[in-house]
């Protein structure tokens, strides 16, 4: 009987052990399938605001003629005895040169625009390549926080009918699936893996006293040292720097520049994308996105 009984376990312990291990598999195959479909997703969002923003550059050549129009305008204004036919022609080159003027400032706003969302997507292309960083073995994780970030990025950027077949079963009350690592003094740090994550955890669950480091100038993800829960230490600032630098568009450079600022000194500003923020001050440290991969591949 006792031999039966360990059977049983030794049989029941391999059952779990084979669920787990097809559990993960199906959700990998999940994870890669959603991989290439943001992949073309965002490529295609891209080289469509692109092909935007050039028709709309070839549209400012062809206005850039106003200021030539106001001078030949006060040209013939400024003659010493100018004709009534001379009047009439300058009145209208006026007229032709502020519609063209009005044209230019509309067409310079979605050149603007145009260039905003181009970023906003390369911003997102960098969100789904950081997923692959610190992945946990436990692929419904992973595949929660991919589902996650398709949902964003379907909403602020393909904007589409929620009609997928995978969905977050995250209750959107709920925290997110926030990266976590911990510091070499034993203090919480967390990444952001979307604009929602970097929202959340700079501006909504942020105390005052955390630590917070971005890529100065360029797109990343928010990374919070939550120095509010203890000690700090500079091991503790210069891990919190090099992974701000590795999860940001500016990571293969051999170094890279990194505000670090007060939590309490970060505004969001408003009418931008979850977790656009502004700050107030803060200090300049220097990055090595290796050294934060060499602390993912050891720790």
């Amino acid at each position: 009987m006792w031999g039966q009984k360990k059977s049983k376990t030794k049989n029941s312990k391999i059952g779990i052990s084979l669920s787990i291990y097809y559990s993960n598999k199906i959700a990998e195959r999940k994870i890669n399938s959603l991989r290439e479909k943001l992949t073309q997703d965002l490529r295609n969002s891209k080289d469509l605001e692109i092909r935007k923003l050039e028709e709309q550059k070839l549209l400012i050549q062809n206005i850039s003629e106003y200021i030539t129009m106001q001078n030949k305008a006060n040209n013939l204004l400024t003659l010493p005895s100018p004709t009534k036919k001379q009047i009439i022609e300058s009145q209208k080159l006026f007229k032709e040169a502020k519609r063209k003027k009005r044209s230019r400032e509309s067409i310079l706003n979605r050149i603007n625009f145009h260039k905003k969302k181009i970023s906003e997507i390369e911003n997102y292309e960098l969100f789904l390549d950081s997923l692959m960083h610190g992945k946990n073995e436990d692929n419904t994780n992973n595949l929660e926080s991919i589902i996650e970030l398709k949902e964003e990025i379907e909403a602020y950027i393909c904007i589409k009918q929620n009609k997928s077949k995978f969905k977050s079963n995250r209750i959107k009350e709920q925290p997110s699936n926030i990266k976590e690592i911990q510091s070499p003094s034993g203090l919480k740090i967390q990444i952001g893996g979307n604009n929602r994550q970097n929202e959340l955890i700079s501006l909504r669950k942020g105390k005052k006293g955390d630590l917070w480091f971005h890529a100065q100038e360029s797109p990343g993800s928010h990374v919070v040292l939550k120095s509010s829960n203890g000690l700090v230490d500079e091991k503790d600032i210069q891990l919190a720097a090099d992974l701000a630098s590795l999860f940001s568009r500016a990571k293969a450079n051999k170094q890279v520049a990194v505000v670090m600022v007060p939590i309490e000194n970060l505004q969001r500003i408003s009418g931008a994308l979850p977790g656009t923020v502004s700050h107030r001050g803060g200090k300049v440290l220097w990055g090595k996105a290796d050294r934060a991969e060499k602390y993912f591949h050891h720790k």
